[in-house]
């Protein structure tokens, strides 16, 4: 009939899933013939952008083919798709439905556990870490997430050794890390090893989660900065600045430190860490975002411009009027509270079980800033520090026996300028040296 419209004939479902293996079939039938090529394709593909790929350098040269082991897995690993790609097919023709889904469940749990085992692998880890830091921008989480693992990593391999010298970790959040210039103590106290473990806004939990780490490097003294601003903060737990440092042990002595209404309020933060824990793939989801975005999403194409001072606590840092507003806003009686104590003592045995002395200076913020919330939250954290420090025998230093910081020692809110950090720095190299130096200051506090 004249002006009839006629729809294109369907193919019947089983006609089209058959059409389509058998197109898969004459490809992998073709790859396996091209097995060499794709094997060349790799080795070479992998030389010249491997780099590229992991690192973001410029191609390479192809006259190193022949030695590069990069080249040879990639090569290999291109070859293994095809005979992968036949044994899914054989699978599928074979298979009935149940079983094909079972051994695909069993594939992505031998990803995973495989995941995990690479990882174990030192060499395996500085790779995605460097590979995660060519992309991180430089004041982001990420970056701070890297820095802090390789920290963690590399100290302890040359902690102590034969060297004599002092060993001070300085721990804790961009307070201490401005506050302590670690090149005039090490000066000061003839060569001493200074070591800043620090993350922008580093809370007790933190300390907690790192401690155990913390603890093998071998510090001869430990020195904190700490106050009520640290420990009435959080409203639910931290978990992204928990899940990527989260393992069995902590994740454990955390369960402990939470009461049971807090395990039931916090029950979704505890299985994202439960899994952090056995899962490197999802413990580690701030880093493998990076690795995969940035590579082809540059979203930070804009030049970050960032002052000293953020450069070297790797996060933004507020001015004081911003500074007073959060802490106004941020700084309260929270759930948390005793869960942040808990945590800090933690954090005191295992630091004072590795045979570290600890020092735990009463931190401070500008009047401003102090004056945005209750008192009574310094006066409860000062007297509970006060009698922690005589019943474990630690030096706990409050603010008025040490120097006067005046407004002019201040750079925000929160951190302190040049003159403030010059004064905190001679304050606590006079307070080690008569300390070290006094060997029955030490003593009437061990025993």
């Amino acid at each position: 009939m004249a002006g009839t419209t006629h729809l294109p004939e369907e193919v019947p479902l089983g006609n089209g899933a058959c059409r389509v293996q058998a197109l898969e079939n004459q490809a992998v039938q073709l790859g396996i013939r091209l097995t060499p090529v794709l094997f060349v394709f790799g080795l070479l593909g992998a030389v010249r952008y491997g780099q590229t790929l992991l690192f973001l350098h410029p191609p390479r040269d192809l006259s190193a083919a022949a030695s590069s082991s990069l080249g040879l897995v990639f090569g290999f690993a291109i070859t293994l798709v095809v005979p992968a790609w036949w044994l899914s097919l054989w699978l599928t023709q074979r298979c009935s439905r149940t079983l094909q889904t079972t051994i695909c469940l069993s594939i992505v749990g031998l990803s995973i556990l495989m995941t995990n085992l690479a990882f174990a692998h030192p060499r395996a880890g500085w790779i995605f870490q460097e590979a995660v830091k060519a992309r991180a921008p430089q004041l982001d989480f990420a970056r701070n997430i890297v820095s802090m693992q390789q920290r963690l990593g590399s100290a302890g391999s040359v902690a102590k050794a034969a060297d004599t010298a002092l060993r001070i970790g300085l721990i804790g959040s961009s307070q201490i890390n401005l506050g302590v210039d670690s090149d005039q103590l090490s000066d000061d106290l003839q060569g001493a090893q200074v070591t800043k473990i620090c993350l922008p806004g580093m809370v007790p939990l933190q300390y907690a989660a790192l401690s155990q780490d913390i603890a093998l490097q071998e510090f001869d003294i430990v020195v904190c900065w700490l106050s009520e601003f640290d420990f009435f903060r959080e409203q639910t737990l931290p978990t992204s600045r928990l899940r990527w440092c989260c393992d069995h042990q902590n994740f454990g002595e955390l369960r402990t430190m939470l009461e049971p209404r807090l395990l039931w309020g916090n029950r979704s933060d505890l299985a994202d860490l439960a899994v952090a824990t056995r899962v490197t793939v999802w413990q580690q989801r701030e880093l493998f975002q990076m690795l995969a975005f940035r590579f082809w999403w540059p979203f930070d194409a804009v030049a970050v411009k960032a002052t000293k001072e953020e450069v070297q606590v790797g996060a933004r840092l507020a001015n004081r009027k911003q500074g007073v507003a959060n802490a106004r806003k941020n700084i309260a009686r929270t759930a948390l509270l005793e869960t942040n104590f808990a945590a800090f003592r933690n954090f005191r045995k295992h630091i004072m079980d590795s045979n570290a002395r600890l020092i735990v200076l009463e931190g401070e913020c500008h009047p401003q800033t102090m004056a945005a919330y209750d008192p009574d939250f310094r006066i409860q954290t000062r007297e509970w520090m006060r009698q922690l420090a005589v019943d474990h025998k630690f030096t706990f230093v409050e603010a008025d026996q040490r120097f006067a910081i005046a407004d002019s020692d201040w750079s925000d809110a929160v951190h302190l300028n040049e003159s403030g950090r010059t004064k905190l720095t001679s304050f606590l190299s006079a307070l080690i040296k008569h300390q070290t130096s006094d060997q029955a200051s030490w003593s009437s506090l061990e025993d």
